[in-house]
């Protein structure tokens, strides 16, 4: 009898296990391939340190297949998630087999402040709750179960306003013009390939901005215009 009450009770910890996990972070197929994972930050585990909260993007560590063929956050193709403006963060992943160089059969993954504090990313995190409310796990989303199509392709979450960057590369600075014709609000993002963020305005709602290079290294950089809705528009900068 003391069996059979264990053997219960195993199942029914699985079972809010799973069902914690689903409200944290869901997956959707999209319709031009890939997958789409998103993370509720409202939902994350009580005893995550730091606070993700308002960050225009987050950093996306994971590997798959039991955390093998890991992707760093800080990677050099590492992708990030991208903020809705209301803390569901999105990870777009086109192709993961070749961005992972092995065909999934399970997702491995967890979120970290880095692209905002690649000093200190790790003093912010994104996990599940194990269920206690005192300790927190890794998320693990078999292949297997996303079976639901994404309502969005990844194509819909761009912008379609168009982005001139003059000169490019430049020097000392660069004028950026954006078809901003509605004065629509944008937050501007300047990222390294890393994704690491070493600039950010929040409350843009021009056509030009003009971009110094004040303490930024050479090399090559991202531009980011997102909107309120998570739609983004992005750009190559190099500095010379």
């Amino acid at each position: 009898m003391m069996k059979a009450i264990y053997t219960i009770a195993f199942f029914l910890c699985l079972g809010t296990f799973a069902q914690a996990q689903q409200e944290v972070v869901s997956a959707c197929n999209l319709p031009d391939g890939g997958v789409q994972i998103t993370f509720d930050y409202s939902q994350n585990c009580p005893a995550s340190p730091g606070s993700l909260a308002g960050l225009a993007n987050i950093g996306f560590h994971s590997g798959v297949n039991g955390w093998s063929n890991v992707v760093d956050w800080d990677a050099a193709t590492a992708v990030n998630g991208v903020n809705d403006g209301s803390d569901i963060f999105t990870v777009t992943l086109t192709d993961p087999t070749t961005y992972y160089g092995v065909a999934p059969t399970e997702y491995n993954f967890v979120f970290n402040q880095g692209p905002a504090n690649a000093g200190a990313p790790w003093d912010a995190e994104g996990k599940m709750d194990d269920g206690t409310g005192t300790a927190c796990l890794d998320f693990a989303i078999p292949v297997a179960d996303i079976t639901e199509a994404c309502l969005v392709s990844v194509h819909d979450l761009k912008l379609t306003n168009a982005i001139f960057v003059a000169p490019n590369p430049f020097t000392e600075r660069a004028v950026i013009n954006i078809d901003n014709a509605n004065a629509e609000v944008f937050t501007i993002t300047l990222s390294t390939l890393a994704g690491q963020t070493v600039r950010q305005v929040t409350g843009f709602n021009g056509t030009q901005y003009e971009l110094e290079r004040g303490d930024l290294s050479a090399g090559m950089y991202f531009i980011t215009f997102q909107n309120a809705e998570g739609k983004f528009a992005t750009e190559k900068v190099v500095i010379r």
